[in-house]
């Protein structure tokens, strides 16, 4: 093995350079997902909180008509939020897709490289067993003389 040298072993490094890429690319959209997640999930907890204590609200705070502008104003943040999710998915469903391309790119330079050596394997096996009978053969000639 300590002679094999793979050919193609700098398209496979550029293969693994550009999943690597695609993968840093991806990761602020993942993160800006979990956020817009984040911020949503809290955005409906607080107008449960609101429609859980409408009468509280209105109590300690003003009419009616200022509870319905809060929950009007929570409600329209959470649709601005639902937007902005929607709209990095689809971002990163493109992402997502070039990611599958580059891996299965270099997998299948990964799985062509494994061929290599396990053919680069057995003609070095058949070479030392060439010569083991080799070694055998002349040794049963000199038993004989």
């Amino acid at each position: 093995m300590d002679n094999f040298t793979y050919r193609l072993e700098p398209v496979l490094q550029l293969r693994q350079r550009e999943e690597d890429r695609v993968k840093s690319d991806m990761a602020p959209l993942v993160t800006s997902l979990n956020k817009v997640m984040s911020d949503i999930q809290n955005l409906k907890n607080n107008k449960s909180k609101y429609q859980l204590s409408r009468n509280e609200f209105i109590r300690e705070h003003a009419p009616l008509r200022a509870y319905a502008g809060a929950v009007s104003a929570i409600t329209e943040s959470i649709n601005r939020a639902e937007q902005e999710r929607i709209k990095i998915e689809k971002e990163l469903e493109i992402w997502r897709k070039k990611l599958k391309e580059a891996m299965i790119k270099r997998k299948a330079m990964e799985i062509l490289k494994e061929k290599k050596i396990n053919e680069y394997k057995a003609a070095q096996k058949k070479k030392e067993q060439i010569n083991y009978e080799e070694i055998i053969a002349r040794t049963d000639v000199q038993m004989i003389l």
